[in-house]
């Protein structure tokens, strides 16, 4: 199923711009623009959270080695 959450979003006027910018040169909506974007930015996340999990527990086992 697909689910489609309607969000009202207040966009700062510059961004919003840039966006009309892309949208005319990549011929894209600017939910796609949205959309891509809130995808990169859970992405990101996602792995940020991974990376410091992959280091607190390098750090961990690093540390119970020498004891």
């Amino acid at each position: 199923m697909n689910y489609h959450h309607t969000y009202p979003a207040r966009i700062d006027s510059n961004i919003y711009d840039d966006l009309m910018k892309i949208k005319d040169l990549d011929n894209r909506s600017i939910n796609s623009l949205l959309q891509e974007g809130a995808r990169l930015v859970r992405n990101q996340y996602v792995e940020q959270i991974a990376q410091e999990r992959k280091t607190r527990t390098t750090l961990q086992n690093r540390y119970a080695t020498l004891r």
